[in-house]
């Protein structure tokens, strides 16, 4: 919806992939979190994910809190 709001097209937004064969939710959840911030931060949002550094503890510990 947010994406629809500033006209944005989420097809064109590569995001890396996991390196392993558990981290692909981690990877969605912060995948997410950063196109939401870039989707509510600017208009011409730059949506390629490509270098997404995911965080598994960092994610746990947002969790937790």
């Amino acid at each position: 919806m947010l994406a629809a709001r500033v006209g944005a097209n989420l097809q064109g937004a590569p995001i890396s992939q996991q390196r392993n064969g558990y981290d692909c939710g981690v990877f969605v959840v912060d995948g997410t979190r950063a196109l939401v911030r870039r989707l509510a931060g600017r208009r011409q949002a730059d949506l390629n994910l490509e270098n997404l550094v995911v965080d598994r503890q960092a994610l746990q510990s947002r969790l937790r809190g």
